[in-house]
């Protein structure tokens, strides 16, 4: 019974390696086709609201002490 479900979980494990690379493949494609300048405006755009949410989540901590 044990090898039955170690089998399970490595052949989930494979297929879910196998699944995740072409996934990586189709966002790879996208990149090459997309263009940089947009790509470093959304770049910046997510590094000002992860500054503004971590700024925000340190007032609250020392708000709330």
């Amino acid at each position: 019974m044990r090898k039955i479900i170690v089998a399970i979980v490595i052949l989930l494990a494979i297929a879910f390696v196998i699944f995740s690379l072409t996934e990586l493949q189709n966002i790879l494609d996208a990149l090459k086709k997309s263009d940089l300048v947009f790509l470093l405006i959304a770049f910046l755009f997510e590094l000002i609201c992860l500054y503004n949410s971590s700024l925000t989540f340190g007032s609250l901590y020392r708000l709330v002490g």
